[in-house]
């Protein structure tokens, strides 16, 4: 109803509702451990302090992969659900 009102396209109401739903704290952190991997890997030594990093960053990219995706889905998939055969004019 809002894109009648103002004459606008439905994506830009979409897409401005997804925004605040990204899932930021946990892209935050699979970054800043991946960061502290490199910096393992740029010195060379390796101890079990680098273990529970490594562990903590795969379920960070996961969490953050999946969320994406779901918020992708469910962007499309009205779309290409209720997609309208006929013209409405």
């Amino acid at each position: 109803m809002a894109t009648l009102a103002y004459i606008m396209p439905t994506i830009v109401f979409t897409v401005s509702g997804v925004i605040p739903m990204f899932p930021g704290i946990f892209a935050y952190r699979a970054m800043l451990d991946i960061l502290q991997i490199t910096d393992i890997i740029n010195i060379g030594t390796v101890s079990p302090i680098d273990l529970v990093i490594l562990q903590g960053v795969i379920p960070n990219l996961l969490m953050t992969a999946f969320m994406l995706a779901a918020l992708a889905l469910g962007i499309a998939a009205p779309t290409l659900l209720f997609r309208r055969r006929k013209s409405v004019v």
